[in-house]
């Protein structure tokens, strides 16, 4: 370091000693970490409460820098043409993708997306089409409802303007168990369908068999059982097929147009 005393630090290659093995790029992404702040901000009906969650967003990437003075370190210098993609769909809902696209000046450019937000919205109006409730929400989420307390003068796009009272959470959808997978993602509800109940129907669902045997992680019993199903159900199609071709041999029924009972006349034979 000695020999680069008095010299641009900018245009000389630095020791990796004094690095993290992080570059910009990398660091770009962390500011991220705390996504979830913003979809909390993304459910509130109150634009000054979305407002508090979206400043706590951008002061919670800040919080390690105090780390990182105290260890002296510096990130990896980045390269043109640099890229770095981090796919984070499965767990948090978003991809990002950066590429240092200038070296002199330095210039990175960052593309942050991530899934639909699945948001709803929608109002209740009574028959004078007066708009009483406004709804928010997310379809897999919740949906929350506010009674509207006042209608004041439209804003410079023409929209009316609501006075809305209290938030009231409307449905919140029950979570999973932590073993769903195993389960057909079902809820406990979607598993108690299934669950065998005295004098139903022969032709109620609970008394297919292959099913039932699915259910018992008995496959291969379950797949012959379907195939049986099958059979039977193709064998009993045709002996319709062919019960209605020989009534229709053998005489034809009239639909009546006045609405009375439908009579059966055989022509004889």
């Amino acid at each position: 370091m000695k020999n680069c005393i008095g010299k641009d630090l900018t245009k000389i290659p630095m020791p990796v000693n004094f690095s993290e093995p992080l570059s910009m790029l990398q660091r770009l992404t962390e500011d991220f970490e705390y996504s979830e702040i913003l979809d909390q901000a993304a459910m509130c009906s109150d634009s000054c409460e979305q407002l508090s969650y979206v400043a706590a967003f951008h002061v919670s990437f800040l919080c390690y820098n105090g780390l990182l003075i105290d260890l002296n370190c510096f990130m990896q210098h980045y390269f043109w043409g640099e890229t770095y993609e981090c796919d984070r769909m499965d767990d948090m809902g978003w991809r990002c993708i950066n590429e240092q696209v200038s070296h002199h000046p330095s210039t990175g450019c960052l593309n942050f997306a991530r899934d639909a937000s699945g948001s709803v919205t929608g109002c209740v109006m009574n028959n004078a089409e007066v708009v009483r409730y406004v709804l928010n929400g997310t379809w897999d989420t919740k949906i929350d409802g506010c009674a509207v307390l006042k209608i004041k003068e439209t804003d410079t796009k023409g929209k009316p303007v609501f006075e809305l009272g209290p938030s009231k959470t409307l449905w919140t959808r029950r979570q999973l168990t932590e073993e769903q997978e195993r389960y057909y993602c079902f809820t406990e509800f979607a598993c108690q369908l299934n669950e065998s109940e005295a004098g139903v129907a022969p032709s109620d669902s609970r008394m297919r068999p292959d099913q039932r045997l699915m259910e018992e992680a008995k496959w291969d019993e379950a797949n012959t059982e379907k195939v049986r199903l099958e059979e039977k159900q193709r064998a009993n199609r045709r002996r319709r097929e062919v019960e209605a071709e020989q009534a229709a041999t053998e005489g034809a029924r009239d639909l009546p147009t006045d609405g009375s009972t439908c009579k059966e006349e055989r022509s004889e034979k």
